[in-house]
C-alpha cells in the first residue's frame, strides 16, 4: 500500500506525527512541541480522564489511589522468582507510570484538546482522553481492590455487635449507593451525549441503510483529502475490494472506477452541511443512482431554479485547462446543455451567450468539467450552483458519469458539503439533469 514494508500508512501520509519534542505536522496543523506544554496538556489530559472517564469519577480516581497505596504498603520487596499474584498487580500499577509518563512524549495528547483554555475543545470533549485510556482497567481494579478492603475492615469491626449480618448488608447497601450514584453521575451526561451522537451518525448514515447495494459502487466525498475511511470510518472495503460494496472517492477518477467495475450499479452518496456528527450535528444526505453513458459526444442537459428576488444570472465553464464565462438573457428559470466532444467542452442554450470568444474550453483525456451558475440580487447577495461532470476518453469513445450537484450559499462549503438536496435549500432553488451521448437515450 505505501511501497515500502517498513513504511506503515499512518507514517505515509503524516509523517511528522510522531513521539518526540520538537516540530509536528499533521494536515498542515503544525505546532513546536515543547517539554513545557507537553506536561501542561497531558496535566489536563490525566485529569480529564479521572474526572469524568474513569469507574465512579472522582471516587472511583480516589479509591484506585487507596487500592495502589494499601498494595504498595503490603508489598514484600522479596519477591519469588515465580510470577505471583503480587507482582501481578505491580505490573497493573506500574501502568500509572508508564502511560502517563510514555504519553507526554507524544503530541497527539496537545491536539485532543483542541484549545488549552476551552475545555469543551477539542476530541477530548466526546471521545475522551483516548490516549490514556490504557488506564481504565487499572483503575476499576485498584477501586475495586479499595472497596474490598474497605468492606473486610467494616465487617472485621462489626463482629462482635449484636447484629453482625444487619450492620454488613446496611453497610454493603450504603456503600453501593454512593458508588453507583458516584458511577451514575459520572456516566450520565457522557452516555447521553454519545448517544445523540450516535443518532446523528444513525441519520447521516441513512440513506446507505435504506436501500440495496448488492454489488455496488458508492462514491464518497472527500471533506478531509484523497482517502477513504476519513471521516466515513462506517464504510469499509474489503481487502479484495471484490465485496458487495466497493467504495471509491468521488471526483475526477470516478469513469476510470466505473470502468474497473463494469458489471455494477453505481451510486454516489452526498450531504449538506458540516460533517460533524461528532458534535451531535446530523447532515441532510442523499444517496443517488449515477448513470454512465458512453459515445462520440456526451452532454448534460440541466435547468437551474431562479428566485424572483435574482437580478442577474451568469456562468463559468472550466477545467484543467482555461475556463469561458457566460451570460444569461434575463433573470428566469435557466436551461442549458453543456456538451463535450471532440476535446472541448461549451455551453449551449437559448438564453445563454459566450462572453468574448465562443466560449469552449479544452477537456483532456481524463477530466472534470466544471459549471458554475452564478444567481445574483441588487442587495449584494446570491449563490451558486455548481456541477462537477466527469469525462474519460477510452480509446476514441468518451465515456461519462452523472455530475455532482451543489446549491452553494456559503462558499466555504462549496466542493463536497453544498450537494443539492431537495427539501433541505430555500424555495425557488432547485437543479435537474439528465445525462445523454451520442450513442445513447438520455438517461437521468
Amino acid at each position: 500500500m505505501t511501497g515500502s514494508a517498513l513504511t506503515f500508512p499512518y507514517e505515509a501520509f503524516a509523517p511528522r506525527d510522531g513521539l518526540g519534542f520538537g516540530y509536528r505536522e499533521i494536515l498542515g496543523y503544525g505546532r513546536e512541541y515543547t517539554p513545557a506544554l507537553a506536561l501542561r496538556a497531558n496535566a489536563e489530559v490525566v485529569s480529564v480522564l479521572f474526572a469524568e472517564w474513569v469507574v465512579a469519577g472522582p471516587v472511583g480516581a480516589l479509591l484506585a489511589l487507596v487500592g495502589v497505596g494499601a498494595f504498595l504498603r503490603r508489598a514484600d520487596p522479596n519477591w519469588s522468582p515465580e510470577f505471583t499474584d503480587a507482582q501481578t498487580r505491580a505490573v497493573l500499577a506500574g501502568l500509572f507510570v508508564s502511560v502517563v509518563a510514555g504519553n507526554v512524549y507524544f503530541w497527539g495528547n496537545l491536539n485532543i484538546l483542541g484549545d488549552l483554555a476551552d475545555p469543551a475543545d477539542g476530541l477530548v470533549d466526546t471521545l475522551g482522553p483516548y490516549y490514556h485510556f490504557d488506564l481504565l482497567v487499572p483503575t476499576a481494579a485498584f477501586a475495586a481492590h479499595a472497596t474490598v478492603l474497605g468492606f473486610d475492615r467494616v465487617r472485621a469491626r462489626t463482629t462482635r455487635t449484636v447484629r453482625p449480618r444487619a450492620t454488613l448488608a446496611a453497610v454493603a447497601v450504603v456503600g453501593t449507593l454512593l458508588l453507583a450514584g458516584a458511577a451514575g453521575g459520572t456516566l450520565a451526561p457522557t452516555l447521553a451525549e454519545n448517544a445523540e451522537i450516535t443518532g446523528a451518525y444513525e441519520q447521516s448514515y441513512q440513506p446507505l441503510e435504506d436501500r440495496d447495494l448488492s454489488n455496488a459502487v458508492v462514491f464518497l466525498p472527500t471533506p478531509y483529502g484523497d482517502w477513504l475511511n476519513h471521516p466515513f470510518q462506517h464504510l469499509r472495503n474489503d481487502p479484495g475490494f471484490d465485496g458487495e460494496v466497493v467504495y471509491a472517492m468521488d471526483g475526477p477518477d470516478t469513469a476510470e472506477v466505473a470502468a474497473e467495475y463494469p458489471d455494477r450499479t453505481y451510486y454516489r452518496y452526498v450531504y449538506r452541511g458540516e460533517w460533524t456528527p461528532f458534535l451531535g450535528q446530523s447532515v441532510d444526505s442523499a444517496l443517488r443512482e449515477v448513470r454512465v453513458v458512453r459515445g462520440d459526444s456526451v452532454g448534460v442537459g440541466a435547468s437551474f431554479g431562479v428566485p424572483d428576488h435574482a437580478d442577474r444570472v451568469s456562468a463559468r465553464l472550466s477545467t484543467a485547462e482555461g475556463a469561458s464565462y457566460y451570460a444569461m438573457n434575463g433573470t428566469g428559470n435557466v436551461s442549458l446543455d453543456l456538451r463535450v466532444a471532440n476535446g472541448s467542452a461549451r455551453v449551449v442554450g437559448s438564453e445563454i451567450s459566450p462572453v468574448g470568444e465562443n466560449g469552449s474550453v479544452p477537456v483532456d483525456s481524463d477530466d472534470e468539467v466544471l459549471l458554475q451558475v452564478f444567481v445574483s440580487d441588487a442587495a449584494g447577495g446570491g449563490f451558486s450552483y455548481r456541477l462537477e461532470l466527469p469525462v474519460r476518453d477510452d480509446d476514441g469513445e468518451l465515456v461519462a458519469l452523472s455530475p455532482y450537484r451543489e446549491a452553494c450559499f456559503v462558499a466555504d462549503e462549496c466542493g463536497g458539503e453544498a450537494a443539492y438536496v431537495p427539501g433541505a435549500v430555500p424555495s425557488g432553488v432547485h437543479v435537474e439533469t439528465d445525462i445523454y451521448s451520442s450513442a445513447s437515450e438520455s438517461d437521468s
